[in-house]
């Protein structure tokens, strides 16, 4: 094989934002059974980019009750497909999940989530302090509770250290 050379094209990449409308009570319930998901679990990954506590990224071959979040998760992604890359007929599946819980002072490092299609963050519980999320270092979001971030799954980005306690569920979703 000859040398593989890069060319590069600028090109404005989106990150979408959409908010759950029953996030107000389901969050409480879903604090609920990541702390029971913790407590049947207690380890913490250790080959992670991420400085907190994270479940398993088979968390949801593990337990079937996230099944409605990620059923959640597919749906607003086959609407992203759908709206704006014009793929009515996309479907997507998980291939991984997770969930995190931050303190004080722990942060995730620059990475991606290549090869999935793309990627899925869910706000469960943060604080006004809480650390927001860095894409390539040039887009800033704060999270903010019920809000769900769907974006390419091989876009760089980042969590900085938080200043209070933060509790996210991550998923990762290819085509079916």
């Amino acid at each position: 094989m000859s040398a593989i050379t890069m060319s590069t094209v600028d090109k404005k990449v989106p990150v979408f934002t959409t908010y759950l409308p029953d996030y107000e009570t389901l969050n409480p319930q879903l604090i609920t059974l990541i702390k029971q998901f913790r407590e049947k679990y207690p380890e913490r990954e250790e080959h992670t980019n991420l400085r907190a506590w994270r479940s398993s990224y088979e968390s949801h071959l593990q337990e079937d009750r996230f099944d409605f979040l990620i059923d959640k998760g597919c749906d607003a992604a086959k609407c992203v497909a759908k709206e704006y890359w014009l793929a009515p007929d996309v479907h997507y599946l998980p291939s991984a999940f997770w969930m995190c819980m931050y303190e004080k002072g722990e942060y995730a490092r620059q990475h991606h989530h290549y090869p999935s299609d793309v990627s899925i963050v869910y706000y469960v519980d943060v604080k006004d302090d809480s650390a927001p999320i860095v894409f390539e270092d040039s887009l800033t979001i704060q999270p903010k509770n019920g809000m769900m971030l769907i974006f390419p799954a091989w876009l760089q980005h980042r969590v900085l250290e938080t200043e209070s306690e933060r509790i996210v569920i991550a998923m990762n979703l290819v085509k079916n």
